[in-house]
């Protein structure tokens, strides 16, 4: 992990965001946005490249959300990078997992049980638990995609819930959790995952030309009830 700046850019779901480490300084952009990652996705770059002094010359490491999530957001992320990597084959590139990007986004100084979860509509989520403690983080079960009445009861008092759609959980469970608001999710838990998990189990190296996310609708993915 000898990279000396970093960039990190997640699209994976209605909020678009990038954050840029560089110098032991974080510069971080995010945005609700609905359907339109390709306009803000190059206005939060230009607004942390100027905040860092650099530009993506700069940049010697990229990690980018690998889903699930978003199949149009998820594509409007993966070419935008494409393009701007085309002419810089010395770049790292690194997908993460968003489940665990979501969970290492939760701030906290004891050990937690983490419920990330990404909207999969219907009656559905896609999640994972983890258990985060000491900077470290583990999963506890397998990525899913899961109905919402399997997972409320797998909630205890004082498990988080992060992500999206968290709201479609039932108001027991939301009661008994520490809910994070969706407006602390951002690219920032992707370099959080990176250097959490030196080991690589939640992201792997890959290589820009032939990337593709995980897709919402990606047959790869497990469905449990």
């Amino acid at each position: 992990m000898a990279e000396s700046t970093l960039l990190a850019v997640d699209t994976s779901t209605h909020w678009c965001s990038v954050a840029l480490r560089r110098e032991g300084k974080t510069y971080v952009q995010s945005q609700s946005v609905t359907g339109r990652h390709s306009t803000v996705l190059f206005e939060q770059l230009k607004q942390v490249f100027l905040e860092s002094g650099t530009d993506i010359r700069g940049v010697d490491g990229v990690l980018y959300s690998a889903g699930p999530g978003s199949y149009t957001g998820l594509r409007v992320g993966a070419s935008a990078l494409k393009g701007l990597l085309f002419a810089r084959p010395g770049v790292s590139f690194r997908s993460v997992s968003t489940l665990a990007a979501i969970a290492a986004g939760v701030r906290t100084a004891h050990e937690v049980t983490v419920h990330a979860l990404i909207d999969a509509r219907r009656r559905h989520a896609y999640h994972q638990m983890f258990r985060l403690r000491e900077g470290r983080l583990q999963a506890v079960c397998e990525p899913a995609i899961r109905e919402l009445s399997a997972i409320d009861p797998m909630i205890q008092q004082g498990h988080h819930v992060a992500g999206t759609g968290l709201s479609r959980l039932s108001p027991a469970a939301l009661e008994l959790a520490e809910v994070q608001p969706e407006a602390d999710f951002s690219a920032e838990g992707l370099l959080r995952v990176y250097t959490m998990d030196p080991q690589g189990t939640f992201w792997r190296r890959d290589d820009i030309g032939s990337f593709e996310p995980d897709y919402m609708s990606g047959s790869t993915w497990n469905h449990a009830r």
